[in-house]
């Protein structure tokens, strides 16, 4: 990166509307588990496989081939051809050198066949001893953990080993990080921990770290965590899977598809002309910079504009920004903007019936298509608008800040 670029988050959906039970990437190769069989992305291209089941959990092997955890078997994948290894439902499974450990979420099998009594829901083989997250707390042989031995929760969900050898383990209540030496370290919303009830955990190869929650994901990266929720960044709240790439980009496996999250480079006149464009598209009336809805949630084509109570501070707030690139920059396209932003803001004051009072907002009769925010509404003196009143103190700081500044940059004789 040059020393004027950042880094950006970029999001892009995938699969809309199939339900995403598990991933795993491989080299330049995404697997994809679904509710209705196995995918792969390689080259941006999504192909299915010949593999229709219930997803429940996928794994590289060291010997070149995947293995598959289904609601109807285990199975091996090497070269498209699929094999079945065993028919009991896969609700996880883990690796050591000799031997392949899968569970019902009953019963164990591996070596032997090993029934704790507990719902097992991870496991993990550590090269010498297996553990099992379960709603009893955790479990290695004969041994188990519970809150009163340091777990945060008996409710645990899923396990990873970091690069120090120490556990972490994800619960209800937060992260637990066990040395398997006897300490214990919480990790919760005190830490900074978005949302403490999680389903999964994941790591990278940099010591990142992702959970996977029932309202959005979270990535622990750099020394902070990032939340990610809602349409701006998942296609659903619940996240079932999470995956992260060497270069730290993130795909979320939620109910309703697939999302990405990468990192680009990206510098300010960039972000500047895409803010530009969205405010020239939808959120530009007459010169106000003003709020718009979204008649149907995702098409940008379809909305309505509000004549809302802050139409003349968020204007103010635009026009002072283009006076200051006008400034810096000497862009007749920026001065343009100001002006044209700079006469609506003086309607308020021109279409209120009240010398220097500045309205909220104003719409012409017949305008169309808008959403009027309640209060005190008034007609102008001309009788072709109306104008809001009980105009308040931010609204006329922002007016007389847009003013002073614009004056001072922009306006010439």
């Amino acid at each position: 990166m040059t020393k004027n670029q950042y880094l950006q988050k970029f999001q892009t959906n995938f699969m809309q509307g199939k339900s995403i039970t598990a991933l795993y990437k491989h080299n330049k190769t995404l697997w994809i588990g679904t509710s209705q069989g196995l995918y792969f992305m390689s080259g941006g291209e999504i192909q299915s496989t010949d593999l229709k089941n219930y997803i429940t959990a996928i794994i590289y092997h060291p010997d070149n081939y995947l293995l598959i955890g289904t609601t109807r078997g285990l199975y091996r994948l090497d070269n498209q051809s699929v094999e079945l290894l065993a028919s009991n439902p896969i609700r996880a499974f883990c690796l050591n050198k000799e031997n392949i450990y899968y569970t019902d979420g009953q019963t164990v099998w591996g070596n032997d066949a090993y029934k704790p009594g507990y719902e097992i829901r991870s496991m993990l083989h550590d090269g010498e001893r297996l553990w099992l997250a379960t709603d009893q707390g955790l479990i290695s042989g004969e041994k188990r953990w519970t809150r009163d031995d340091g777990l945060l929760s008996d409710d645990t969900r899923s396990l990873i080993l970091d690069s120090l050898g120490h556990l972490w383990i994800a619960t209800d209540s937060g992260i637990s990080v066990f040395d398997r030496k006897g300490e214990w370290y919480s990790i919760t919303g005190k830490n900074g921990l978005p949302y403490e009830d999680i389903y999964q955990i994941i790591g990278g190869t940099k010591g990142e770290r992702g959970v996977a929650t029932a309202i959005g994901a979270a990535c622990y990266d750099n020394g902070k965590w990032d939340y990610y929720a809602g349409k701006r960044w998942l296609p659903s709240n619940k996240v079932n899977a999470i995956a992260i790439e060497l270069d730290g980009t993130a795909w979320l496996g939620t109910d309703e598809g697939l999302a990405k999250i990468e990192k680009i480079p990206y510098d300010f006149e960039k972000k500047a002309e895409y803010f530009e464009k969205q405010i020239s598209a939808r959120h530009n009336r007459y010169g106000f910079v003003t709020i718009c809805r979204l008649n149907t949630p995702g098409d940008l084509n379809d909305f309505v504009h509000e004549a809302s109570d802050n139409d003349g501070l968020w204007t103010a707030l635009y026009i002072a920004a283009e006076s200051f690139c006008y400034a810096a920059t000497g862009d007749l396209q920026a001065q343009e903007r100001a002006r044209k932003s700079m006469k609506a803001l003086m309607m308020l004051e021109e279409k209120s019936t009240i010398a220097g009072f500045p309205a909220r907002a104003i719409i012409r009769k017949g305008e169309g298509k808008i959403d009027q925010s309640r209060g005190e509404w008034h007609e102008s003196a001309d009788g072709e608008w109306l104008w809001k009143g009980d105009t308040s103190s931010d609204e006329i700081d922002g007016n007389m800040f847009a003013y002073g500044v614009y004056y001072d940059l922009v306006a010439n004789e």
